[in-house]
């Protein structure tokens, strides 16, 4: 998840999925403050099953060119 602010701090919650930032489809989120739990940190909306499953798939194709990266390239 990226967390881009807005004026008032509120941090907006996204989705990583195959090399792009997006919206997520699935229920909302949000981060409370631990000090004062009315304090809204940061919200969105988590992935849906079938962004999770976008990403799982962009994971798997990525995987052998990623292997073959070397660690001072990563």
């Amino acid at each position: 998840m990226t967390l881009s602010t807005s004026a008032n701090l509120l941090a907006q919650l996204d989705q990583y999925i195959n090399g792009v930032w997006v919206q997520g489809e699935g229920g909302t989120i949000t981060t409370q403050s631990a000090s004062d739990s009315a304090r809204v940190l940061a919200s969105g909306n988590a992935a849906s099953a079938d962004q999770i499953d976008q990403a799982f798939q962009a994971a798997e194709s990525a995987r052998k060119s990623w292997a073959a990266t070397p660690m001072a390239a990563r």
